[in-house]
């Protein structure tokens, strides 16, 4: 029988560590996505459901989550259970495993006191049989439902490791996940991945994946040479394959939950100042962004909000009408250049950023600079703004970055009372009267500058059969592609 192959190019070079809860990079990233899954994910409409389960229950009002698990099995053969689950949060509140995981975990009920070694358990952990498990929280954050996307841990090959050792990379573990692949072996610079046929929605139609890693000069040689697959692109790689390419690839400009955001450093008194905030805001146009950096793969959103939230959420109903707010330039002082910060390699933020440091001005100067982590800039005051990807969420969650006891307000604090008090309204109450407050609010007082959602965008050679895209991706449901004889 006809052996079926995928070649796939990621941009980057991997560093060999494929656990879900040590991946340094993006291609680990893809590579552990291939392998693993998460307990819950979002369908084609982004509404929420259990990947892995039969039933799932969250009730906003008495704080608490149901989930009952499929059949699923480990790549190993060994079944999966709600012991996984329950032992894989106790490795993260470990007290030598970092301290982040607790916040992620904090709302949950004894999470502290397991964290701090006073109790060998979690109160709010109830295991109910194999399959069944409840948990009790404080409160029902996004922080801690949207940990379940992240995958869980297959117990028996944990359970002995030394947690201190394994979070500074001492430790060698096999690799094994419950998703359509298994991690084989490297050759060179090419990921060998065979499929699971243990997979729980069925044995892959495709027996191998390649995942190729490399440059952008190594990216666009091997599309030239038609020896790709699938890959995700940039724009300015986009428009090459639109003209000379077509009738070898299909491109896809997925819309996506993406929201490019300028962050103030709240830390700093200058953006205590809504004058200064709206300055600034009005002096980018998100329009030339769109067109001149994007090339046309990015969309204007609803402030926060993303046009794939807006169209599946907030469809029909009218948006809010939002006011110009004219600026008192009385009110705006500058007493240093702006440090614009930007993740380091993160080369469309880089543009951007640029493009900002070309409207400097006799008001505002700016400079620009890579930094590796955004949270520790803030706090030393290294940088002024950051520009970065936020994940919109649908709502009620709408992102952490507005989450009174989320990390990100911890380390740069707003101080907006009222921005929380109207995320706790969304996140309690669900509704679309709640996310235009948000929406109105965000405006008038100019939280964060919302430039644009780009597309994700992503190519795929002709010929593959069973696709099924839409805003996950085009090859999310990847075991029921296939490729026809051509």
């Amino acid at each position: 029988m006809h052996k079926q192959l995928m070649k796939m190019f990621y941009l980057g070079y991997s560093k060999g560590v494929f656990h879900p809860y040590l991946i340094q990079n993006n291609i680990d990233l893809w590579i552990m996505s291939c392998i693993n899954q998460g307990t819950i994910m979002f369908d084609g409409n982004f509404e929420m459901y259990g990947r892995l389960l039969e039933d799932l229950i969250i009730d906003y009002k008495k704080n608490t989550c149901y989930m009952k698990f499929k059949k699923v099995y480990w790549a190993d053969g060994i079944e999966l259970t709600t012991t996984d689950l329950s032992e894989t949060i106790k490795f993260l509140l470990h007290k030598d495993a970092p301290n982040h995981y607790f916040y992620r975990y904090n709302e949950l009920i004894g999470s502290k006191e397991f964290k701090d070694g006073e109790t060998l358990d979690i109160e709010g952990i109830r295991i109910l049989s194999q399959r069944e498990i409840m948990f009790y929280c404080k409160r029902i954050t996004e922080s801690f439902v949207m940990n379940f996307i992240t995958p869980i841990l297959p117990y028996h090959l944990h359970k002995d490791i030394n947690i201190k050792d394994f979070f500074q990379l001492k430790c060698k573990i096999e690799p094994i996940g419950c998703g359509p692949y298994i991690y084989s072996y490297k050759k060179d610079n090419v990921h060998f991945l065979k499929r699971n046929n243990l997979f729980h929605l069925g044995k892959p139609f495709i027996d191998e994946l390649q995942i190729i890693e490399g440059n952008e000069n190594e990216q666009l040689e091997l599309i030239e040479k038609k020896e790709i697959d699938f890959s995700i692109v940039n724009p300015d790689l986009a428009a090459y394959i639109k003209k000379n390419l077509s009738e070898i690839y299909d491109i896809y400009p997925l819309k996506s939950l993406k929201t490019t955001t300028i962050s103030f450093n709240y830390n700093k008194i200058t953006f205590k100042n809504v004058d200064t905030r709206r300055y600034l805001r009005d002096l980018i146009s998100v329009e030339d962004i769109i067109k001149d950096i994007y090339l046309g793969y990015a969309d204007k959103t609803s402030e926060i909000y993303p046009p794939l939230v807006v169209d599946k959420k907030l469809m029909n109903i009218e948006a809010p009408k939002l006011d110009f707010y004219e600026v008192n330039s009385d009110n705006v002082k500058f007493n240093h250049k702006l440090k614009i910060g930007y993740k380091a390699g993160e080369k469309i933020h880089e543009r951007i950023s640029k493009y900002i440091l070309s409207l400097r001005n006799e008001i505002v100067d700016f400079e620009v600079m890579p930094v590796n982590d955004m949270y520790d800039a803030f706090i030393k005051k290294d940088i002024d703004l950051y520009i970065h990807d936020v994940n919109c969420y649908l709502y009620p969650y709408v992102t952490n970055m507005y989450d009174r006891d989320g990390s990100y307000v911890k380390i740069n604090p707003i101080n907006d009372e009222e921005l929380f008090q109207i995320a706790d309204n969304l996140r309690l109450n669900n509704s679309v009267i709640h996310a235009k407050e948000l929406i109105s609010h965000l405006y008038k007082n100019v939280s964060n500058i919302f430039l644009s959602s780009p597309s994700d965008i992503q190519i795929i050679r002709k010929g593959y059969e069973n696709l099924n895209v839409d805003a996950r991706g085009v090859l999310w449901n990847i075991h029921e592609i296939y490729r026809r004889k051509l």
